[in-house]
């Protein structure tokens, strides 16, 4: 008798499981974080309309393309093409051809980007610094 419920017992349990793994495959996170990261990308974009004048949304655009490829260069380990990459990515900041508002912004993106090849290199204590640049301008943003 005591066989036959510890049976039972594992198949309800192992049924729990099994439902618990189709709901689970059938709602997945992934689906839920794109929704999320896009609701993101929207809100900074209409911010960006609303508070940045057309030539630093032109160019955050164009260079936000060479900080894409430093970030995708640096996720496949190819570092010497990250830093190129945002090499070429700084080159707004170097000719200084954004608003005050414009270059803040671009500059904690740029730092951020630059947080991760900086990470995937090991050099923790400079990706931290990075990122809490990056806090730094998000903060002055935040308040004008």
């Amino acid at each position: 008798m005591q066989c036959s419920s510890t049976v039972d017992s594992c198949e309800n349990y192992l049924q729990t499981i099994a439902t618990s793994y189709r709901l689970g495959h059938a709602n997945t996170i992934g689906s839920k974080l794109k929704i999320s990261g896009d609701l993101i990308d929207e809100s900074l974009s209409m911010l960006m309309c609303t508070r940045l004048p057309s030539t630093d949304r032109l160019l955050i655009s164009k260079f936000g393309n060479a900080r894409q490829r430093g970030l995708l260069a640096a996720r496949r380990g190819d570092f010497n093409a990250a830093e190129s990459a945002f090499t070429a990515a700084r080159l707004p900041l170097q000719l200084k051809k954004l608003s005050d508002e414009g270059s803040l912004l671009y500059l904690s993106f740029l730092e951020q980007a630059e947080a991760y090849l900086d990470y995937r290199r090991s050099e923790f204590q400079q990706a931290r610094n990075r990122i809490y640049q990056a806090l730094e301008i998000d903060i002055i943003l935040e308040e004008k």
